[in-house]
């Protein structure tokens, strides 16, 4: 549980923690030319952490993460050995014969 609310508030803090230091800083007085630019991208990138959320909370618990990490990443996989393989085909009834007869003119 503790792993879990650490992983979430980590990505809380990783996208929206600049974007807070710019608004409480564009709200005490600081003109908004500053750093126009990178408070547009900012507040995009807070849209992430609605999507990325239960992904941390899959990966924090052990079993899932195994799965996920063999799924996803492709971990190693034991090689197939192929082989040529006789197949035999019985009949259940005997073969027929098929004559084709020419055309007649």
């Amino acid at each position: 549980m503790a792993v879990q609310l650490l992983s979430i508030s980590a990505i809380y803090i990783v996208f929206l923690f600049p974007w807070t230091i710019l608004y409480t800083a564009y709200s005490a007085g600081l003109p908004s030319s500053i750093a126009a630019n990178y408070y547009s991208i900012s507040s995009y990138l807070s849209y992430f952490v609605v999507m990325l959320t239960p992904f941390v909370c899959v990966m924090s618990l052990p079993e899932l993460r195994k799965k996920c990490t063999n799924i996803l990443l492709f971990q190693y996989r034991p090689t197939r050995a192929v082989h040529p393989e006789t197949l035999t085909v019985t009949r259940l009834n005997p073969p027929r014969a098929l004559s084709i007869m020419p055309n007649a003119q």
